[in-house]
């Protein structure tokens, strides 16, 4: 049970310079992770996600990505200054749903099954709740999980079973992917750093190709990537990957028809959609090897 609601997969991190993408409906400013260089595995074998960027004036609201496999996927906005617009996807990103959410504001969410998945919601005043569905959004009830999940509110980031933990000292963290409850990515203005103790302490993560990370997703076996965008030689998105839960990187696919905002996120088989402006692509080994970009909303 523990398993099939710990943050995962992947996160969306935008470039843009206060780009809006309609068909998105967010809107992101430029973040550079620096130059250093959560997913988990639900009990169906399909995982979920948290991920938050910088975006507008709220460092807590953005684009929300969790991919199960190669077709089904959510997405959503973050933070608690504007609707969600929550999103699903049963086709790999060329259509998406809209169901209604559970809450104002959504601070994470994750995919557990073909219809079945959970938020984080967020009252006006900001205040979480964990809520489940497993009939595509249609209905939602309250849950148990809030102290078993990652994600990212006004205040900073919050570490399963804690208040908050602080990965980038006093800078407000732009994203975190984890692969457990003890376990994470976390991408802070002047690097990436990793954790195995739950946030009590953070060390760096391998080297990066040089770039701006635009989008990370891992699983719970630690497999995943970071997409990065400004790579010299690659028009659109550079896949960096790992297999061992950002300790070390290797260059992987120019995905040239890719370009930010992006999301990206793959269930504990390694079957995954990578999401961009335009264009999905998909990967069946966790990103590395990919479809040939195919149109989408």
């Amino acid at each position: 049970m523990i398993a099939a609601i710990i943050i995962a997969s992947g996160v969306l991190i935008g470039l843009a310079v206060h780009h809006t993408h309609v068909s998105n409906h967010r809107t992101v400013r430029h973040v550079s992770a620096g130059p250093t260089s959560p997913a988990s595995s639900s009990s169906s074998g399909l995982s979920t996600v948290n991920a938050a960027t910088v975006t507008s004036d709220d460092s807590s609201e953005a684009p929300l990505f969790a991919a199960a496999d190669t077709k089904v996927a959510w997405r959503a906005i973050g933070g608690c200054s504007g609707s969600p617009h929550l999103g699903i996807t049963t086709d790999g990103g060329r259509s998406w749903g809209n169901p209604k959410s559970p809450a104002p504001h959504v601070l994470a969410l994750g995919v557990t099954g073909a219809s079945s998945g959970w938020v984080v919601g967020a009252d006006a005043q900001c205040k979480p709740t964990y809520y489940t569905t497993s009939d595509g959004g249609q209905t939602w009830q309250r849950g148990s999980g809030l102290n078993r999940v990652w994600f990212l509110t006004p205040s900073g980031l919050r570490a399963p079973g804690q208040t908050a933990t602080t990965p980038c000292g006093k800078s407000t963290p732009i994203a975190v992917a984890a692969t457990s409850v003890s376990g994470a990515v976390v991408v802070c203005p002047t690097g990436v750093f990793r954790t195995t103790t739950a946030g009590d302490s953070w060390t760096a993560a391998g080297q990066l190709p040089s770039g701006h990370p635009a989008a990370v997703g891992l699983n719970g076996n630690g497999a995943g990537v970071i997409a990065l965008a400004g790579v010299h030689g690659c028009a659109g998105l550079q896949i960096a990957t790992t297999a061992d839960a950002g300790r070390s990187w290797s260059a992987g696919s120019c995905l040239r028809l890719a370009n930010p905002p992006a999301g990206v996120g793959f269930g504990s088989s390694g079957a995954g959609v990578l999401n961009a402006v335009g264009v999905t692509y998909t990967s069946t080994d966790a990103g590395r090897s990919w479809s040939s970009g195919k149109p989408s909303i």
